[in-house]
């Protein structure tokens, strides 16, 4: 018997062995230690522990992988350009993303921005080797944690590189690790990092202070108000007139440092999308008012440096509050480990936001914002803390370059 098959059979046919090759290829959320027993994990530094000797450590964050669909297809910058006016061939290009994107959608391959996340590494991995670093300080290496598959990209790249193999690395849990889901995220992420969500490592000079911010706000929506209100007050900021402190009230009033250093994976204080996360009830209630205790909390106790991620870019801010006498908190945002890159704001925006936080009690001066790859290098000695910053180029350029440089002294 003779098919034959006219041209639109074939592309049916190809679409139809398509969609079977995907629903077969689809990830699926589970336990990375069930089918990987034996993982090898990073260096470490035990938390909730004392070291004799000031550290030199860098900070980055946001190095996971991104969509294609999403940076390449999707996003209206690739749309509205000069090249589609310009290039007819473009139009092709751009919707070939738009479909190999998608499958990669379906399937779950997260693989967009791997030479980036390389390059950026490689950055880090000198910085380190040059100046001693002592550990690594970083949050959100994948895309999704409940997915194995997700993990198994970033211990592959651990192998494929020396960064992480030879360097302690502090984790700090990020809302893409999905640590509020008990099941899968959870989990995999103890699993990968055996590191509690709040722990403090403390040095001759300073306190690191690593809290988990999606109690304050759960973008997953995997924890139910009540509770998230509960563990606010149980690790953040305790009720009024409730004689048992915070977990982080606790170590504030404990610290006898000169410095004292908070990570956390989401911004108090920013201008990019995720300044609405703040507005958005979807994350939680009273979140406005959280952030005002929080802030309230960090300036009683002296808190000099906080350093956070989320944002896809770098931004600078500095909080000026009155403690006897003039007092300076800094907000930096170091989202540029790897990750795409999102557009900063237009000025109207930034003076619209800065605006906002006056209003709400905030002395806040913008120092820094710039859409960059980058990491921060911080030396804590016994008068000062040194926070220089650097762009990592991504296109022809080797070195490294210097953004900013600020001391918080004694």
């Amino acid at each position: 018997m003779n098919f034959t098959f006219k041209y639109p059979d074939k592309i049916k046919l190809i679409a139809y062995c398509l969609l079977i090759c995907i629903f077969f290829a689809c990830a699926q959320r589970g336990l990375l230690s069930d089918d990987y027993p034996d993982i090898a994990g990073t260096p470490k530094l035990p938390p909730d522990e004392y070291y004799n000797e000031n550290p030199t450590f860098i900070a980055f964050a946001d190095s996971r992988p991104g969509w294609k669909a999403l940076e390449k297809f999707l996003k209206p910058d690739n749309w509205f350009t000069w090249k589609m006016l310009l290039f007819p061939f473009y139009e092709i290009y751009w919707i070939w993303n738009g479909f190999i994107g998608g499958i990669e959608a379906l399937r779950g391959d997260t693989e967009f921005g791997k030479k980036e996340r390389i390059l950026v590494r490689q950055a880090i991995y000198n910085e380190a080797k040059r100046s001693g670093a002592d550990f690594l300080l970083s949050s959100e290496f994948v895309y999704d944690g409940r997915y194995p598959h997700e993990w198994l990209r970033f211990l592959k790249e651990i192998e494929e590189h020396p960064l992480l193999n030879d360097i302690p690395l502090l984790p700090v849990i990020g809302n893409h690790d999905f640590y509020g889901d008990t099941e899968f995220g959870k989990r995999n992420y103890e699993y990968v990092f055996d590191y509690p969500p709040f722990y403090t490592l403390e040095f001759p000079d300073m306190v690191l202070i690593v809290v988990n911010s999606g109690i304050l706000l759960d973008q997953n929506q995997l924890i139910d108000d009540d509770e998230q209100d509960a563990l606010f007050s149980r690790w953040y900021v305790s009720d009024d007139g409730n004689p048992e402190k915070s977990w982080l009230e606790n170590v504030l009033i404990n610290t006898d440092k000169t410095f004292t250093i908070l990570s956390m994976h989401h911004t108090l204080i920013s201008s990019g999308i995720h300044h609405s996360d703040w507005d958005n009830t979807d994350n939680g209630r009273n979140l406005h008012e959280k952030r005002q205790k929080l802030i309230a909390l960090l300036k009683e106790y002296g808190v000099q440096l906080i350093l956070s991620g989320h944002e896809h870019h770098y931004e600078h801010y500095v909080l000026n509050y009155q403690k006897e006498g003039k007092q300076e908190m800094h907000f930096v945002v170091g989202g540029g480990g790897g990750v795409p890159l999102r557009n900063i704001p237009d000025q109207t925006v930034i003076d619209r936001y800065l605006t906002e936080y006056s209003n709400n009690g905030f002395d806040v001066e913008q120092v820094k914002l710039e859409k960059i790859f980058n990491y921060s290098l911080v030396e804590v000695e016994a008068e000062r803390v040194t926070v220089k910053t650097y762009r990592v180029p991504i296109s022809g350029e080797n070195a490294v370059i210097l953004v900013e440089e600020f001391i918080i002294n004694k």
